[in-house]
């Protein structure tokens, strides 16, 4: 329940309402008034008694007879620099130059207050989640705190409206606790967590990255520990001090409330160090040095769902959930429904996904909700028949680019103006998500270029245009090129480092462009430094395969969580992609949907020992745990075939994540309890040795030429016949059956100690045996002892039914990830 609204709080807010709605302009030009200093000059003044203090006690009143301080959603609050409505209910037409100024003040004001530095607060408070039915980690990140008295000690600060914070310190009757963050990377890494919204995932992430007690939840420690607010309290080494709180007065201004608390108490564990600053997007020391967190925390979902709960490979299925989903949202959030922008990206920079990754248009999505309702459209003229799905999004593939250029070429023979429209624009009707990965201007330009539609590439002279209508594909094209040229001279390791706003205004570019250029940053990246991703360094680009997707997989998972894991979380996702050998700007694999879903995994689980468990879950529907030996057989056919250098060049890890496996799958053995690793041994090696000799012969010259190179380095087989070499050729030609013996047997050739436990030595993907004997074979050469008497293989056979019978094996098992499990 809200608190009541105080005599002295209606005032203010009828105050502010009126102020909005008669501003009374007025030019101070006089010699004398210039004369004065800027301080003392006001364009208007008022004048108004002082408010007594107010009791410490908050007086409980009647809901009957005390009006609401939060406006209701339907209730606008009237712009200064919008024209009231006449007598007749009429609205003057407004101007377009009135508006492109008010755009233009806002970004001018919001530039502006992003190099004031703001104080940094964590505001928490008791709230029980309706659908855990249990206490919760509620809370939110503020940059607006400030002290308003010392007698008695106020504080005030600023929410946005709607909010669940608010609504959960209006229900705890105006209590809640505000903590102070250390200006270091314990302090950063606390807010973080407070800044992605409050949800299920939200809150286990707060329990795993913070020391949070939640009373609630254990009645003994309640006793101990809960405080008059009952709020959660954080105990981290970087919380400054602690306040209790009591909401006194509330104000909506615009879209935000203004909150006005006594301070109840206040606990303070150091007394020299200074909090943490924000400032233009970054945490700041007083003294300019800047903070990191830890790590940042990108789960922020609605309603306790998340769109990384849809399958590692989501389609049009998935999109159009995504998109019924989003409908609801705005269809429950009258604040939503609305359409303001401000709000909408608000929304978007909430979810975990942004919509336009999947190729929805959140403002259209809004604005047809908003026509179901019966509202009247506020969406552009050139945008009104347009559907929230774009025909074109993500990582755009080599025939959507096709279509794409095509359609473009129509467009502008049919009318040329076409091209003078803002860019987003200019993509919106051509059916293309504005978001899409990689796509530049140059790309539709160089295409019309080619179809005599536009003239050469002139690079742009004079100063740079603040006017987002001057932001078509020509204008942008000249800016692109500046921006390539500037990534080759810094070299890559700046570029991956530089914030990519920060590289747009050091070329005198307005920093809202950036937005333009950001989702194809890596493209502009990878081509200002092109011999870094190149082969050998690079062996997977282009559009890729689902086999090369998994193993993009498999190495991104093993780069990720061996070694350093904190470390190779906060790498740049280029750098990442590098590092395991993958051109970052591929296609035909959503990349930034992998990694952000394993991220989530990994914030989302409380316990980091659980974490590859549900990893392994994430990866089941792709990736098989065993196999028989048909189905094996069948899988190393198809794998060759399509992809024969890949079967020459990839390790035997890439080899089986290509196929479908995790590392540690197994061959299930007919008769026989115990299964075959496939990581041991050779039977794979076989396999894929046997695929390739059929291969060879009936594929262009290169390849076959390769493949006899391969076969002849790695077995000592030459794939043309020899009198000599009629056994080799013999074991690449005889039956499943033959093969799959021998397979066993050479998977069960292992190194035994004394004490009858398994050793196995390893260099790289394959093992290494101590002595050696020859399999017959493909010239495979095969080691093994089993206490000082050999096993023998070959023509002759096993030696004894019970070879190998009495050798206790202890297999080693890896997981996709690499790591001992």
């Amino acid at each position: 329940m809200a608190l009541a609204q105080r005599p002295a709080s209606r005032f203010f807010a009828a105050f502010y309402r009126w102020s909005q709605q008669h501003t009374q302009p007025c030019a101070v030009s006089s010699a004398y008034s210039r004369s004065i200093p800027l301080s003392l000059l006001h364009a208007r003044k008022y004048h108004a008694t002082r408010v007594q203090r107010q009791q410490h006690q908050i007086q409980v009143q009647s809901e009957a007879t005390e009006q609401h301080i939060i406006e209701t959603p339907d209730e606008e609050v009237t712009s200064a620099n919008k024209p009231p409505e006449d007598k007749d209910g009429a609205t003057p037409h407004e101007p377009e130059h009135v508006r492109t100024d008010a755009e233009t003040m806002r970004n001018d004001v919001r530039n502006l207050m992003r190099k004031v530095p703001s104080s940094v607060a964590v505001v928490t408070v008791a709230s029980i989640d309706a659908a855990l039915k249990k206490n919760v980690p509620m809370g939110v990140a503020v940059s607006s705190l400030s002290t308003v008295s010392m007698d008695p000690p106020t504080i005030s600060f600023n929410i946005k409206h709607p909010s669940k914070t608010l609504d959960a310190i209006r229900a705890a009757k105006g209590l809640f606790r505000v903590h102070f963050p250390a200006a270091d990377r314990g302090g950063a890494s606390m807010v973080e967590a407070f800044c992605r919204g409050n949800h299920p995932d939200a809150y286990a992430n707060r329990r795993k990255r913070l020391r949070i007690y939640v009373p609630g939840l254990d009645p003994h420690r309640d006793k101990l520990r809960a405080t008059t607010s009952n709020a959660p309290q954080i105990f981290e080494p970087s919380v400054r001090a602690a306040m209790e709180c009591t909401l006194t007065h509330e104000f909506q201004v615009g879209d935000h409330v203004i909150l006005v608390a006594s301070v109840d108490d206040i606990e303070s564990t150091t007394s020299n160090i200074r909090t943490i600053l924000y400032v233009d997007g970054v945490y700041m020391q007083p003294d300019g040095t800047q903070v990191t967190a830890h790590l940042k925390d990108a789960i922020a979902i609605k309603d306790g769902w998340s769109a990384y709960d849809y399958p590692l490979i989501p389609g049009e299925a998935q999109r159009r959930d995504y998109l019924n989903r989003l409908k609801e949202m705005v269809r429950k959030d009258p604040a939503l429904l609305q359409g303001r922008r401000d709000v909408l990206r608000e929304l978007d920079r909430s979810l975990p996904i942004s919509p336009g990754a999947w190729g929805i248009s959140l403002a259209q999505v809004a604005d047809e909700v908003r026509q179901a309702s019966g509202l009247i459209s506020q969406l552009p003229a050139a945008l009104e028949l347009s559907s929230p799905l774009s025909d074109f999004y993500g990582r755009l593939s080599p025939s959507d680019r096709a279509k794409i250029y095509e359609r473009a070429e129509n467009f502008v023979k049919e009318d040329e103006r076409f091209l003078a429209l803002n860019f987003r624009v200019f993509l919106q009707n051509l059916g293309v998500s504005p978001s899409s990965i990689g796509l530049l201007p140059s790309d539709i330009m160089s295409a019309l270029r080619e179809a005599g539609l536009v003239g050469a590439y002139e690079p742009r002279e004079g100063n740079s245009s603040s006017d987002s209508r001057n932001y078509n594909a020509e204008y942008l094209e000249q800016v692109e090129h500046r921006i390539r040229d500037h990534l080759a001279a810094v070299g890559y390791d700046v570029a991956v480092k530089t914030r990519f706003s920060d590289v747009v205004v050091s070329l005198g570019e307005q920093q809202t462009l950036s937005s333009y250029f950001i989702r194809a940053r890596n493209r502009l990246v990878t081509e200002a430094s092109p011999l870094l991703f190149t082969s050998p360094n690079i062996d997977i680009s282009g559009h890729v395969s689902l086999e090369e997707s998994r193993v993009i997989m498999r190495r991104a998972i093993e780069f990720l969580h061996n070694g350093n894991e904190r470390r190779n979380k906060v790498i740049d996702t280029i750098e990442v992609l590098r590092r395991i050998g993958v051109h970052p700007a591929i296609t035909g694999f959503n990349v930034e949907f992998f990694l952000g879903k394993l991220k989530h995994v990994q914030d989302s689980t409380r316990q980091s020992r659980h974490v590859p468990d549900r990893i392994g879950n994430m990866l089941r529907p792709l990736f098989s745990n065993s196999v028989t030996w048909a189905n094996l057989e069948k899988r190393v056919k198809n794998f060759v075939r399509r992809t024969p250098a890949r079967a020459m060049s990839w390790s035997n890890r890439d080899k089986l994540a290509a196929m479908g496996f995790v590392w540690d799958a197994t061959l299930e053995v007919p008769l026989s309890e115990k299964k075959q690793p496939l990581n041991q041994g050779h039977i794979l090696e076989t396999l894929v040795a046997k695929e390739l000799k059929n291969l060879y012969g009936k594929s262009t010259q290169e390849l076959n030429e390769a493949i006899a190179r391969y076969l002849k380095e790695q077995y000592n087989f030459d794939v043309n016949p020899a009198s000599t070499q009629a056994s080799a050729i013999d074991a690449l030609t005889r039956s499943s059956d033959a093969e799959m013996q021998d397979a066993m047997l050479v998977s069960r050739n292992v190194d035994v100690l004394a004490n009858k436990r398994s050793h196995l030595s390893f260099q790289g993907d394959q093992a290494a045996p101590a002595s050696t004997s020859t399999q017959r074979g493909a010239g495979l050469r095969i080691r093994y002892r089993d206490h000082g008497s050999q096993i023998q293989t070959g023509d002759e056979g096993p030696t004894s039914k019970q070879q190998g019978a009495n050798v206790e094996k202890a297999w080693t098992s890896y997981s996709l990830m690499g790591g001992r499990r």
